[in-house]
């Protein structure tokens, strides 16, 4: 297969001219725009002749040829052009515009989700917790000074306590940082000097 008979595979793969928005490419990489990302099979264009790989990052769908890219990118621009419909253009524009609005929205809930989600189950445990201590006091069950109901309080209380930290460790995790130096700045909330600090009115000075 020729550089122009890849460009065209490439160009077909990905959706033909009317999924394309623009394309550029850096050094071993044809760099897409597409109106509909979800079009191509990236097995499908991994099998094209010169293309080693596929990428999708930062909005782009990118095709790495390696050092061949600026050749078959002009076949690329080409054949595109020979396609160019400025209405087209101006239609497919409109439509990433449209699908990077929803993305983000996605992206957000989908990232407040992640944060929430693995703390569900304890909290669920919590409260469960919280319910049976309140039926068991009514029922004559426990004593507010036995210590079942002691043990059981506190570790319901010592979830709500260390909260901060928790939920700290849950967001670092979420967006790839380090969660220990996350859930110590949690901790640091926590930390009874600062509790005291904050119950006693003090301000806080640093000179």
């Amino acid at each position: 297969m020729n550089l122009k008979d890849s460009a065209k595979a490439i160009i077909e793969k990905v959706g033909g001219p009317e999924n394309i928005v623009s394309v550029t490419h850096c050094v071993t990489r044809l760099r897409f725009v597409l109106a509909d990302e979800s079009i191509p099979n990236d097995d499908e264009i991994r099998s094209i002749d010169k293309v080693l790989g596929v990428m999708r990052a930062g909005g782009q769908y990118q095709v790495i040829v390696g050092n061949v890219v600026k050749d078959v990118y002009a076949e690329v621009d080409s054949l595109l052009k020979g396609n160019a419909n400025e209405d087209d253009i101006k239609e497919k524009i409109e439509k990433v515009k449209t699908k990077n609005k929803t993305s983000l929205i996605n992206r957000l809930s989908r990232s407040l989700m992640k944060m929430i989600f693995p703390l569900v189950p304890t909290m669920a445990a919590v409260g469960i917790i919280k319910g049976c201590l309140a039926i068991f006091l009514m029922a004559g069950v426990l004593q507010t000074t036995d210590g079942t109901f002691i043990i059981l309080q506190n570790i319901n209380d010592a979830f709500l306590y260390f909260l901060p930290i928790i939920v700290a460790f849950s967001v670092a995790k979420t967006f790839d940082s380090n969660p220990y130096v996350a859930a110590a700045i949690g901790a640091s909330l926590v930390f009874p000097g600062i509790v005291k600090l904050h119950e006693d009115g003090t301000a806080l000075t640093f000179f």
